[in-house]
């Protein structure tokens, strides 16, 4: 029974994961386009990568507490009704409904983001890199093929029939949690454990690399397709590139959690992904070459996947208990997700007051040279516990 019983639960996280990230970066592909249709400006445009961002810093921060009261499964249910709920709401009421829809949106793939990795170190502590590898490559697959479908779909339907079709993927999603709502995160002896893992500092340099790598992230899938337009490629290859980009980081999802899993370690692997990402930040700087385009797209799309997973792994492997992962994920993506949801929209002010992307690019850089830096300290042997 218990190994039935897995197997669902495996389901239930897999369809959870597929539905983080897909109904977002479908939205990178089709900005230009919204725009037009709704006659908004580049800020606004970015304001709808920012708005989940936002919601995800607000609400992770109370969600690990909420799951030790109302249980990790009943919310992981709950997510899930609300995103189909927000996916149609997005599409079908205007322009109000494209603004409120991504809110929900964001609300409901918050609880998804904080609880997972709580999930995997509860019921898979002796597995948290090969889980956590299955979970992160089934969000950046479907990811990756979220942007590479919605131009196709807009163009023969509309950009809002192209959004909507995410809300079948959340249905599946839904009925998988069914089974599960009864998960919780911590026993009676971690509950009684009083204490913040807010005054450890290694904490603290984990929601800052958390942080930055969404920036990263969050900026190419709100403007890549844009930058590529501007530089002469047309709206379809544009989005085919960005979806090249994500699903360049499917291997770095799948493999990075599984290397971070069998060392002590992990500051060697922060390091050298800090690097590959830097090579391939530089060549964005040169995208009108076709050979430094290509090496961006392989560089920088490796690392969406390895860097994400590579933060997602340290909160289980920093951590000797599920509640405290929980809590190092609520803490790492409520205060990290602050960075992250600056970057579109401060993107595409720079670009409306400067008139070019170079300036944005730069900026870019200097977060992954930080980056670097992070991988090395995050990746340090070190338990975090509450204090």
């Amino acid at each position: 029974m218990k190994g039935k019983r897995n197997v669902v639960l495996i389901v239930a996280i897999i369809l959870a994961a597929a539905c983080l990230r897909a109904p977002i970066t479908g939205v990178g592909s089709l900005v230009t386009t919204i725009k037009e249709s709704l006659g908004i400006a580049n800020s606004a445009a970015g304001m709808l990568t920012t708005i989940p961002l936002v919601t995800f810093s607000v609400l992770s921060i109370f969600l690990g507490k909420a799951s030790s009261r109302v249980g990790a499964g009943k919310l992981m249910l709950v997510s899930e009704i609300l995103l189909v709920l927000g996916i149609l709401t997005r599409s079908f009421f205007g322009t109000g409904g494209l603004f409120l829809g991504t809110m929900i949106i964001g609300i409901a793939i918050a609880f998804g983001n904080v609880l997972l990795p709580g999930i995997i170190k509860a019921y898979f502590p002796e597995k948290v890199g090969i889980m956590t590898s299955i979970y992160t490559t089934a969000m950046s697959t479907m990811a990756a093929i979220s942007s590479g479908i919605s131009v196709p779909i807009a163009t023969s339907y509309g950009w809002q029939k192209a959004l909507v079709i995410w809300s079948i993927l959340a249905l599946l999603a839904v009925i998988s949690w069914i089974p599960n709502h009864k998960c919780v995160l911590a026993n009676k002896t971690y509950e009684r454990t009083k204490g913040t893992i807010a005054k450890d500092s290694m904490a603290w340099l984990i929601t800052l690399y958390m942080g930055i790598q969404s920036l990263l992230f969050y900026c190419f899938v709100a403007w890549f397709p844009t930058i590529l337009v501007s530089k002469g490629l047309d709206k379809t290859t544009a989005g085919l590139y960005l979806s090249a980009y994500l699903f360049l980081g499917v291997p770095g999802n799948f493999v990075i959690p599984i290397l971070a899993g069998r060392k002590k370690s992990q500051s060697g692997l922060g390091v050298g992904i800090g690097i590959i990402n830097l090579i391939g930040m530089i060549g964005m700087m040169f995208v009108e070459q076709k050979a430094a385009l290509i090496l961006a797209v392989l560089c920088c799309g490796f690392c969406s996947g390895a860097t994400i997973s590579f933060a997602l792994a340290l909160f289980g492997l920093h951590t000797e208990n599920a509640k405290d992962a929980a809590a190092l994920s609520g803490l790492a993506q409520s205060v990290g997700y602050v960075l992250a949801a600056i970057g579109p929209t401060c993107m595409g002010k720079i670009y409306d007051i400067t008139g070019s992307w170079n300036t944005p690019i730069i900026i870019l850089i200097v977060f992954v040279v930080l980056l670097c830096v992070l991988g090395y300290l995050v990746g340090k042997e070190k338990i975090i516990r509450a204090r």
